[in-house]
């Protein structure tokens, strides 16, 4: 396992979400504070706010993709286009890897049931599912990132 990948796992292990476990990995990368980045991607875990809707290491990094590809001003031209491009591409990759980008496609129960919850550690989802999302999240991520 590679270090951006052993560090959103420990995340995710220590209490981060999935778009947090992401997200933060890159923050070095990024030179963005790490406090920031976890108020930011709060609300993205469990397919954003645990409405299983795209799963938030995938969310994750799309934010890390518009930080990548953009700049501060509202005229860049070039961001507006290269941004939704490398989106695309990980949106494509991350569903030829995972089947989907949807958080109830992945997990296939509903995390805002106190019963889903328990058939989600008891099936141990968090290693089986959302590790293998996070992982190639940032898998994809560098394959893009370093083609930049």
């Amino acid at each position: 396992m590679k270090q951006k990948q052993k560090f959103a796992i420990d995340g995710f292990y220590t209490g981060c979400n999935c778009a947090q476990s992401v997200i933060t990995a890159y923050a070095n990368e990024f030179d963005m504070d790490t406090g920031m980045m976890l108020r930011v991607a709060s609300a993205f875990g469990g397919g954003m706010g645990r409405t299983q809707q795209t799963c938030g290491a995938v969310t994750g990094a799309y934010m890390l993709l518009g930080l990548h590809g953009s700049k501060l001003y509202t005229d860049d031209a070039e961001a507006k286009v290269k941004t939704p491009l490398l989106v695309q591409q990980f949106h494509k990759k991350f569903e030829e890897i995972n089947g989907s980008v949807q958080c109830s496609d992945l997990i296939k129960i509903d995390l805002k049931t106190d019963e889903g919850q328990e058939q989600f550690k008891r099936e141990e989802m968090k290693e089986k599912i959302c590790c293998k999302c996070i992982n190639s999240s940032i898998e994809i991520l560098e394959s893009l990132l370093s083609k930049q």
